[in-house]
């Protein structure tokens, strides 16, 4: 699982955070609440 978060300024995505998920097909808390700002953001989930 890839996290992405865009950023107008630069016109482009910035990773922000990549985690496996665990034997249930879970991923734990990807963003923190203090890192977790408004925008838009994009989540890729590899199957």
């Amino acid at each position: 699982t890839i996290v992405y978060k865009y950023d107008p300024t630069g016109n482009q995505w910035v990773h922000v955070v990549e985690q496996f998920t665990n034997k249930d097909g879970r991923v734990g808390n990807l963003i923190s609440p203090e890192e977790f700002t408004v925008g838009i953001y994009k989540i890729f989930f590899d199957t």
